[in-house]
């Protein structure tokens, strides 16, 4: 019997960290428990630090890197904490999802098990939900910036050209 191998993928931005308490250790740790009890062994630990999930998987630094493994056969399997982890935007969702599993990849989302399709109903409905998050983290940040300016704090962490802070 071949030993499949596996990816664990973590990702956090600040606000994930921060809102949710999605530690990168605790991702990780995880996944690879996860990968022991389903017989698979953890080959490659990829990490994004503070990027968005609202960036596209393909095109973050540690989803490149998952791609490039996965496409050379180095690895068989991609193991992500929860679906929002993977991305906060519906359609790149299941985009990157489908070309995963057309890829021969196996995908599984500690929050789902293994995902078998993009139509999957609770992939969508979880993909929806880290979309509408993602949305609120907008608002959320926002309000903060537009209350700080309402008390005459700096903003953007420094005074724009120009002006003086007193």
């Amino acid at each position: 019997m071949t030993t499949k191998n596996a990816i664990v993928y973590a990702r956090v931005s600040t606000d994930d960290q921060a809102d949710k308490g999605f530690s990168l250790s605790a991702q990780v740790d995880a996944g690879r428990k996860y990968a022991e009890a389903h017989g698979m062994t953890v080959s490659h630990e990829l990490i994004d630090d503070g990027v968005s999930g609202a960036m596209a998987f393909s095109e973050r630094p540690a989803g490149t890197t998952a791609w490039a493994l996965l496409r050379s056969g180095k690895a068989h399997a991609l193991i992500v904490q929860n679906v929002d982890r993977l991305s906060r935007d519906v359609v790149d969702l299941l985009v990157t999802i489908r070309a995963l599993l057309r890829a021969g990849v196996e995908v599984h989302c500690l929050d789902l098990g293994r995902v078998t399709s993009e139509y999957d109903i609770m992939l969508v409905i979880r993909g929806w939900q880290g979309s509408d998050e993602r949305q609120k983290i907008k608002e959320r940040s926002m309000r903060g910036k537009r209350e700080k300016l309402a008390q005459g704090l700096i903003v953007a962490g420094r005074v724009t050209y120009g002006y003086n802070h007193l």
